[in-house]
This record gives C-alpha cells, sequence and structure tokens, in this order.
C-alpha cells in the first residue's frame, strides 16, 4: 500500500506536456499529444480540404497560457522537411505564412493568412500544406493540415474563428489582425530529427525524477 502511494504521487508530480489543437484548417489525422512532439505530429499527407486562397484563417486552441506560434506553409506534394515549407522545387525562397509570435494566453486563437503573402505566383487548385508550430515552454510541437488553395472559397460555417477574450479585451467574436512578432523557438529552422529531440530532452529532467522516486519506492519492498 506504501508503494502504491508513493507511485500515484510521483505520477501525479510529472508535469504534462503543455499541446495544443490545430482546429481549422483540418488537421491531418486525431489529436494525440505525444505525436505533436514530431514533425506534422508524424502524419502522412492525408485527404486535402478546400481551403481559401487570400482570404483563409488559422485557428488554434492553447493549452498553456503563453506561447511562441508560427504558421508555414508548403506547395510540395508530400512535405518531410522545413525546407520544404520555405523553398520551392526549383530553389526559390520564400518567408513564413506567419512569422513567429506571443501568445500571452491560455485558450483560442483564430489569425487570418493570406497564401498569397509568400509572394509565389499561386493560382486556384493549388495543393499545399500548413503547419503550425508551437512552443509553450517545453519544447517544439508540430500539426500540420493539407489544403487545395480555391479561389473565391467560403470557409463553412462549422469552421468557426473567434478569440479568446484575454486576447480581444472582451470581443470574442472577430479575429485578430496584427501581433508584434516574437524569436522563433529553438530549432525553429532545424531539421525535423532536431526539433523532435529538442521537445523530448526538455521533458527529460522530470523524466529521471519520476523515475528516481519509483526507483525507491520499489526499493523498499525489496
Amino acid at each position: 500500500m506504501f508503494t502504491t502511494a508513493l507511485l500515484s504521487l510521483a505520477f501525479a508530480a510529472a508535469p504534462a506536456l503543455a499541446h495544443f489543437h490545430l482546429n481549422y484548417p483540418p488537421p491531418r489525422g486525431p489529436f494525440v499529444a505525444q505525436m505533436e512532439l514530431s514533425f506534422c505530429s508524424d502524419y502522412p499527407t492525408g485527404a486535402r480540404s478546400p481551403f481559401p486562397l487570400d482570404s483563409g484563417f488559422v485557428d488554434i486552441t492553447s493549452e498553456h497560457p503563453s506561447a511562441i506560434v508560427g504558421f508555414y506553409i508548403s506547395f510540395d506534394a508530400d512535405p518531410t522537411t522545413f525546407v520544404q515549407f520555405n523553398t520551392t522545387d526549383n530553389g526559390t525562397s520564400y518567408p513564413m505564412l506567419k512569422p513567429f509570435f506571443s501568445m500571452n494566453w491560455e485558450g483560442e486563437l483564430c489569425l487570418p493568412v493570406d497564401a498569397e503573402s509568400v509572394g509565389l505566383p499561386i493560382v486556384n487548385g493549388t495543393n499545399a500544406t500548413i503547419q503550425v508550430q508551437f512552443n509553450g515552454g517545453d519544447g517544439n510541437l508540430f500539426d500540420c493540415a493539407d489544403v487545395v488553395l480555391i479561389t473565391n472559397y467560403t470557409v463553412p460555417s462549422t469552421a468557426s474563428c473567434s478569440n479568446s477574450t484575454a486576447a480581444t479585451s472582451g470581443s470574442s467574436a472577430s479575429p485578430i489582425t496584427s501581433i508584434p512578432t516574437a524569436t522563433p523557438p529553438a530549432a525553429a529552422t532545424g531539421s525535423p530529427t532536431a526539433s523532435s529531440s529538442s521537445a523530448a530532452l526538455a521533458l527529460q529532467p522530470a523524466s529521471v525524477g519520476l523515475l528516481a522516486v519509483v526507483g525507491a519506492a520499489l526499493a523498499l519492498t525489496i
């Protein structure tokens, strides 16, 4: 019984991984917190959803009181590296869909995005992948949405665009149009493996402490 109590205490003391949800456009796969540690949540390219070419929005929900967030876009058929989110097949470089910014509240965030803002000649029917990178202080997290960019596309009424009242001073209906940029989190431009490793290493001290407590509990039973 004493061992059970110690084990319960150890697991209760372990910090939960701060994460986020990509609400719109629809993400590649179901939400699994641990999978957000990997590039595009480790899901393969999925079915593409129609998305406005020049007047869309990205909506996320943060479960951390503060975070640094940025949006990328790739026009590769099956992007698997960060290079494919800032360089075309012919070697042309282009900026992020939304540069890194600080999100200083917990809850929903909706930001307008314009695929044409990256400066490439995008036409109706272009395939793209939007990736969100989120860092709430315990490592980089990722999620992706595969879309097809449509001119004059109307977003379904089921896809809401609202912001938590903490972000809009009482107005939860209107989207934010401008957020100050922030310094990108570590490994933001590195490889998917490096980014995932950074996030995993951020959890390592807690894991070591947890193992120590569990080990001590087990020793008492021998």
